[in-house]
């Protein structure tokens, strides 16, 4: 089997076919009972998500179909591109998982965020997926945040990967940001996104969101 990595814009691959990976992919995180926002996804919902992005895709040479896909939506500021992207939609189908597509589709994206000059790409998951937690380790994603965002039914962790690595990169103080935002999420919120009386505090505050 030979697998292609390349962007979306090169291929015939359309907004229908990330759909149904998607969904067919992130359905097994329910099985597990960690509710995913991407399944609550129209196909809508996906074409704005990308819009925005840089996306790669993974395709079966031999069958031409979709078997995986990745994307770092691009924030905008006064017209320029800011600093760092966030990796979503990372899906990769079953039938091809242990192939290590997965890895080469985060690499795909570091390579095209940097020839945008993007400085990180920063990402989140859930705490009870510790498959996803185990890959985005491996692939080179720190650690900096925890977070309760009521998009799912459990705590998060916030990441990031360095492309070109300053001092906010730092493992020292992306473990101390990890630290801060741990204790202060924890008791804030509860995993979905519920506030505690100190919590709605420092919302008023805007110290959290």
């Amino acid at each position: 089997m030979k697998i292609n990595i390349k962007k979306l814009e090169d291929t015939s691959v359309t907004s229908e076919d990330l759909f149904l990976l998607i969904k067919d992919v992130f359905s097994d995180r329910e099985k597990e009972g960690i509710h995913v926002s991407y399944n609550d996804y129209t196909i809508e919902d996906i074409q704005s998500h990308i819009k925005d992005a840089i996306v790669i895709v993974a395709i079966d040479e031999d069958s031409s179909k979709l078997v995986g896909t990745g994307s770092v939506r691009l924030y905008k500021e006064k017209g320029r591109i800011k600093e760092c992207g966030y990796g979503e939609l990372l899906a990769v189908s079953s039938s091809v998982q242990g192939l290590g597509i997965g890895s080469q589709i985060i690499k795909a994206e570091k390579i095209a965020a940097e020839e945008l000059g993007l400085r990180c790409i920063k990402s989140d998951t859930s705490v009870k997926a510790k498959s996803s937690v185990m890959f985005h380790k491996k692939n080179g994603y720190i650690i900096d945040g925890f977070q309760s965002s009521g998009l799912t039914n459990t705590y998060s962790y916030t990441y990031r990967l360095p492309i070109k690595p300053s001092f906010k990169d730092n493992r020292v103080f992306c473990y101390i940001r990890f630290i801060l935002s741990y204790i202060i999420i924890r008791l804030s919120k509860d995993a979905e996104g519920n506030y505690y009386p100190l919590g709605k505090i420092l919302r008023m505050l805007r110290v959290i969101s």
